[in-house]
């Protein structure tokens, strides 16, 4: 009589799950990567568009100036603000602040 006895060895699931951590960790670092390239690109794109602000409102001030809606000091004043602004900007130094309000509260506070 032949008996045969049941062998209870667990699976070997060892490769398997090696697998299964490997990909897991490539998936991580491919969505680190990709958030840190989406990141860039929108601070990349801010940028580009607080210089358009910048310069668009140096134009308007150069308009106001011209058409008599402001004195020499007012502008004179702007002015440098905004070339600082605009300096900062094309030296990569963006300093945070709330433009037009940064610019405009000396004004306010004088009216």
């Amino acid at each position: 009589m032949n008996i045969i006895f049941a062998q209870n060895t667990p699976p070997d699931i060892f490769p398997k799950l090696s697998w299964l951590v490997l990909g897991c960790a490539i998936l991580a670092v491919l969505i680190a990567v990709g958030v840190f390239v989406t990141k860039k690109l929108m601070e990349i794109t801010k940028n580009q568009e607080d210089q358009t602000v910048s310069h668009s409102m140096l134009s308007e001030i150069k308009e106001a100036y011209a058409a008599g809606e402001i004195s020499t000091e007012e502008y004179s004043r702007i002015r440098a603000r905004l070339v600082s602004v605009i300096r900062n900007e094309t030296l990569g130094e963006i300093i945070i602040q709330n433009d037009e309000a940064a610019i405009f509260e000396d004004e306010d506070a004088a009216v």
